[in-house]
């Protein structure tokens, strides 16, 4: 993973006011894979509900997802309430390739699942 951290912070109070659920829409169903057989598997349920208001408050959140992913990442989403956004990378070596294209996006750290 590349985690980037764009240096400001996103308040979670004013996320959650912002954020508006829609309880009985299938989009809100969870989704759920009982068999992760690949990493592609892993990125094809990458999902944040918060992430919309996040990217309306801070449009910059929007544009490390989209450098996340032209750096090779198969996935990107904004963690939490934000701000930070990760990045799923196929390989350790892949993430470390995609850290030098991040840089001037914040901190950017490669990181390991546990």
């Amino acid at each position: 993973y590349v985690i980037v951290y764009p240096e400001f912070k996103l308040k979670s109070k004013i996320v959650y006011e912002q954020f508006k659920i829609v309880l009985t829409k299938e989009e809100n169903d969870i989704k759920y894979s009982k068999n992760f057989n690949n990493i592609h598997d892993v990125a094809d349920i990458l999902e944040n509900d918060l992430e919309k208001v996040g990217i309306s408050i801070c449009p910059q959140i929007g544009r490390i997802k989209e450098r996340l992913i032209e750096a090779g990442a198969l996935g990107a989403l904004m963690t939490g309430s934000g701000s930070s956004v990760f990045g799923l990378f196929k390989s350790n070596e892949h993430a470390c390739d995609a850290l030098s294209a991040l840089q001037n996006m914040g901190k950017a750290f490669v990181v390991h699942s546990l």
